[in-house]
């Protein structure tokens, strides 16, 4: 005989203090420094650049850092699922943004960039709800890793002169970091592509295994 799953109940006051766990602190942290990033972005001058760049660097570690301790000591919550995908798309969305307003990138790639993250977090929404969960693809952290770098190039904003000890050069970060975020949307809509190929999928293997409906037998009562 098939014993009967237990139903967890979850206290609406380890919810509170799961808010409150170390992991969740530094995402809840990553959100809140957005306003000083656009602050700094916006100010638009060499030394404001390089602290948005240097801010926007340690909220990138701060990602890595969240996931690691959340995993490390089992503090992984409700609370950190939804907030660190949320935390990532605000800080890149405010960046991006902002950099269009500079100058810095063109409105296509920017909308590109948004369009995509906003249609696999649906994808995602949508395997959850049908009980399914999508794998992360390979092609999908190699955008990430370029976009990060990209963005950092592209806040640092202004050409430096850089010495190489036996030759000096001039290094236009804003040129280089439009390079990575084309590299970076280009990645972006082949790994969305492969993400949507998946979910259907799943989905086609869901169906093949899900079992029929069952049929009911028995004659139909006359209405005479």
């Amino acid at each position: 005989m098939a014993r009967k799953k237990r139903e967890v109940i979850r206290n609406p006051s380890n919810i509170r203090e799961e808010m409150w766990n170390l992991p969740n602190v530094l995402t809840l942290g990553r959100i809140l420094i957005i306003p000083v990033v656009v602050w700094l972005m916006v100010l638009d001058t060499p030394e404001t650049a390089l602290f948005a760049a240097l801010l926007f660097s340690a909220a990138a570690a701060t990602d890595f850092f969240d996931g690691y301790i959340a995993r490390r000591r089992g503090l992984v919550t409700l609370w950190g699922q939804f907030l660190d995908p949320l935390a990532d798309k605000l800080i890149v969305m405010a960046c991006t943004v902002t950099a269009v307003g500079l100058g810095h990138l063109p409105v296509w790639l920017v909308v590109l960039l948004l369009s995509r993250e906003i249609g696999i977090s649906a994808l995602r929404g949508m395997a959850a709800a049908e009980g399914m969960k999508i794998a992360v693809i390979q092609t999908g952290k190699w955008k990430t890793a370029t976009q990060l770098v990209g963005l950092i190039a592209v806040l640092i904003g202004y050409p430096y002169q850089v010495d190489y000890l036996l030759f000096e050069a001039v290094i236009d970060f804003v040129v280089m970091g439009k390079t990575l975020m084309m590299i970076s949307v280009t990645l972006s809509l082949y790994s969305g592509g492969q993400y949507l190929i998946s979910f259907i999928e799943a989905i086609g293997e869901k169906q093949e295994y899900e079992p029929p409906p069952p049929r009911r037998f028995g004659r139909k009562k006359s209405t005479r």
